[in-house]
């Protein structure tokens, strides 16, 4: 029997140390069966995979074991009603009973009597509420019967039961992706999409075969004007990307969509601390004030206005980043789509034409000229980049620089920022007036995003950029300056020259004491008051030499 087990991480311990029977291996473990149950997609996605193995392995019985406390009654009413699968169900203290509760069931072969007649109307049932669950709404079309060219193409990649009973699958909690324990072990999935009308050509239409996988064919398949590549749903794209991309084009396919992901996450951030750096934020906020003058006709104080806005704000901007997300989605998946169909392309090409040995492209030493070349422009681009940074000092106008240059890759957050540098040079840069601008709370708040989007550039890049590094350095550095910025900055010397011309030195050092401490900078060391000091006296000098003259 093929066991499946929908539970907690205490349950892959488990299974290893008791389940691995001759009667109970050969299983397909979810570690945290409550982060899938808890999408509606991913419901979806795991229904069709359950169906996807029941109709790989249809001479043998399918058995699914349910931790109570994260119980579907929609998800095991459907699995339970279905011919050859068995549900048992458990509390996650009663792991150890697992092999006993399986073994009743086998021994009992009723729990399926009567399964046949509710199969339909379960299917029927549970896809209308999972497809209405879902964020896509599939275009209206008849059904039509399960075809064995479906079947086949279901059953194109899997391994045969005696393959399969000995393994053990386990899938990741966090990204609902497939891990084998073994190395040449992989799950069973279908190819990549491929059109059934055209497979029909090749193999027969059982129109006896109605099984829930057939029904839960999405009839919004769509055909990109372009190339006329059939787009599955989501979940069943990314099934098959998997097993027609390979590990290493899969592994770029995942990391490119964690980076998207992080950059969502912190743009959503951004948007939910500063609401007025959305785009369409005046559309939403005068949205907002209508609905709000209509809800509430007489006056209500400000602070409730803006405590209503705050929570209206915080479900507008989840509806609207949501719908951005998948839009996100859909392009990454159409882009290696399209990458692997370009793959295929190019290889075939290759086997049609093959390369005569005297082909400029065969030739060894061309090819090694030619990456010696591209390897010595690296080096030289390296050596300029290192150029640009190398025994390079900070200072607020150079900060200012990088920010300025780095804007765009701030996304949302690069306007503020370009505002920011533009106030600041505007009030002289290197002034106590300027740096104040660095100090305020939503500022720093704004230049840490900023640090952390290009930390994170720096991350997704295979070598270290040094005028990237040299840029985080400096803003980072910016930001700790101007917290604690020079004495010099802090006190206007002219003017405490002025003031205090022809007075004894005890009353310029009072006089400099005291405006240290209204700035909150007493606790200077002598050496630097000292310093101050000569600052004055040196202006003072050049007062009364300019005025003798």
């Amino acid at each position: 029997n093929h066991q499946i087990f929908l539970g907690t991480p205490e349950i892959v311990a488990n299974y290893h140390k008791r389940l691995l029977t001759s009667s109970t291996r050969g299983a397909l473990i979810i570690e945290d069966i409550s982060a899938i149950l808890e999408d509606a997609e991913n419901r979806l996605y795991l229904l069709s995979i359950l169906e996807r193995l029941k109709l790989s392995n249809k001479t043998s019985k399918m058995n699914v074991v349910f931790v109570s406390r994260f119980e579907d009654p929609h998800l095991t009413d459907h699995l339970s009603r279905m011919i050859g699968i068995n549900v048992v169900k458990l509390n996650e203290s009663s792991v150890s009973d697992i092999p006993e509760a399986l073994k009743t069931q086998e021994e009992n072969p009723s729990v399926n009597k009567g399964k046949e007649e509710r199969t339909n109307h379960a299917s029927d049932e549970l896809k209308n509420q999972f497809v209405q669950e879902t964020s896509f709404t599939p275009s209206p079309t008849p059904k039509r019967p399960h075809t064995s060219s479906e079947d086949y193409l279901l059953r194109k990649s899997v391994k045969t039961h005696s393959e399969i009973s000995t393994r053990a699958y386990v899938i990741d909690q966090a990204s609902f992706k497939y891990q084998a324990p073994q190395d040449h072990l992989s799950l069973p999935h279908s190819n990549f999409p491929v059109s059934v009308e055209e497979n029909k050509k090749h193999h027969g239409e059982d129109s006896h075969s109605n099984t829930f996988q057939s029904e839960l064919h999405f009839s919004s398949d769509k055909y990109d004007s372009k190339n006329k590549t059939l787009i599955k749903k989501l979940p069943e794209a990314e099934l098959n990307l998997r097993s027609t991309l390979g590990e290493e084009l899969y592994k770029s396919f995942a990391q490119e969509r964690k980076e998207i992901l992080s950059s969502h996450e912190s743009e959503y951030d951004a948007y939910k601390t500063f609401p007025d750096l959305h785009p369409n934020y005046d559309k939403y906020y005068s949205e907002f004030l209508k609905d709000y003058v209509k809800k509430y006709p007489i006056h209500k104080s400000e602070d409730h206005k803006a405590s209503v806005w705050k929570e209206h704000w915080k479900s507008k901007l989840k509806a609207v980043m949501d719908d951005e997300w998948k839009e996100q989605k859909k392009k990454l998946f159409l882009k290696y789509q399209n990458k692997v169909e370009k793959e295929s392309q190019e290889n075939l090409m290759k086997l049609q034409v093959p390369l005569s040995v005297n082909d400029p492209r065969t030739n060894l030493s061309d090819s090694s000229q030619s990456r010696t070349n591209d390897n010595r422009i690296e080096e030289v681009d390296k050596i300029d980049n290192k150029s640009l940074v190398e025994e390079d000092e900070f200072t607020v106008e150079k900060s200012l620089d990088f920010l300025e240059q780095f804007s765009p890759k701030f996304g949302v957050l690069g306007p503020s920022m370009l505002a920011m540098v533009e106030s600041t040079r505007k009030l002289g840069s290197n002034t106590f007036e300027a740096l104040n601008i660095f100090t305020e709370e939503e500022n720093v708040a704004l230049i840490n995003m900023g640090i952390s989007k290009l930390k994170a550039l720096q991350q997704k890049s295979s070598e270290l950029d040094p005028v990237l590094t040299c840029a985080i350095n400096f803003i980072t550095q910016l930001l700790e300056y101007a917290k604690s910025p020079p004495l010099h900055l802090i006190l206007d010397i002219k003017s405490i020259a002025r003031c205090t011309l022809g007075q004894s030195p005890t009353c310029i050092l009072d006089k400099i004491n005291k405006i240290l401490t209204r700035k909150k900078r007493a606790n200077e060391s002598k050496e630097k008051i000292n310093e101050l000091f000569l600052k004055v006296c040196a202006v003072q000098f050049d007062l009364q030499t300019s005025s003798n003259d």
